[in-house]
C-alpha cells in the first residue's frame, strides 16, 4: 500500500510541473493539482516562488549498495 501512495504522490507531482510548466507559455491558465496529494500540498509555496527547498540525501558507503544509492 505504501508503494502506491508513493506512486500517486509521484504522479500528482508531475501533473503540477506540467501544469506550471503551460502556464508559464499559455494565454488560458491551466489548474494546477497542488491538493490532490499531501507531497504537492507541502511544496506548493515552493513552486509558486514563496519559499525555500532543502534536499536530504541518504548515500551507503558499501559497495554492495552502489547500485542501489544511485536510485
Amino acid at each position: 500500500k505504501e508503494a502506491g501512495n508513493i506512486n500517486t504522490s509521484l504522479l500528482i507531482l508531475g501533473k503540477c510541473i506540467n501544469a506550471l510548466r503551460h502556464n508559464q507559455q499559455a494565454k488560458l491558465v491551466q489548474h494546477v493539482p497542488f491538493r490532490e496529494s499531501k507531497l504537492t500540498h507541502y511544496l506548493q509555496s515552493f513552486f509558486c516562488g514563496q519559499g525555500k527547498a532543502c534536499m536530504i540525501v541518504n548515500i551507503n558507503q558499501c559497495a554492495s549498495m552502489l547500485d542501489e544509492t544511485l536510485n
